[in-house]
This record gives structure tokens, sequence and C-alpha cells, in this order.
């Protein structure tokens, strides 16, 4: 499903990029739950994503240059992983208790 482009995302990649200046007030005033807020901090994830892109391409082309014709590497084996969600993480705590308790009843 394809996602619309509202004026706020617009907006916050100008604003993100560089290209119009808001005001310092106007930027204070915006909340977390303000939709123009989550689209500065959309703009904003995505143009870190873009630039750890560019820097990964950089890097496996690099390594394949250098490697003896081993390994062939991609540009995801130089991106940084994405954190763990909350949900994620009690899961992993539940299944090591789960493994560390079958343990001790054998």
């Amino acid at each position: 499903m394809e996602q619309s482009t509202s004026a706020h995302d617009i907006l916050a990649f100008a604003i993100v990029e560089g290209w119009t200046v808001v005001p310092y007030d106007t930027l204070l005033s915006i909340g977390p739950t303000d939709t123009l807020y989550k689209a500065l901090l959309s703009a904003y994830k995505e143009k870190e994503r873009r630039a750890d892109s560019r820097t990964a391409l950089l890097c496996a082309v690099m390594a394949n240059c250098m490697s003896s014709g081993g390994k062939k590497y991609e540009v995801s084996d130089f991106m940084p992983k994405a954190p763990k969600t909350a949900e994620q993480e009690a899961l992993d705590v539940k299944s090591q208790l789960m493994k560390y308790m079958a343990s001790k009843q054998q």
C-alpha cells in the first residue's frame, strides 16, 4: 500500500535537508504527538539511513577490491543493525528464562 505524502512530510524533508528555516519558537512549540514532529523524526531517520547506505556501499566496494576472491561482501554487511523493540527484548528474556529453567530440571 502506497503512503501519501502530506504537507508536513514535505516541510519536514525541507527542514532536515536544510532547504528552509523554521523559527526556533515553532520548533519548541511542537510536541511528540504533533504531526510535524513525527514527520521531522521520520525525515531525519531517512536522511541518516541514506548516509549509512552510501558509506556501506563504499565499504563493500573497498572490501571486495581488497579481498582475495573468497567472500563477496554486500552493502548489507556494513549497514548498522536495527535495535530490537521492547516486545522482541521481552520475548528474548522469556525464552532465555525458559531454557534456564529447563536445564535446571534435568
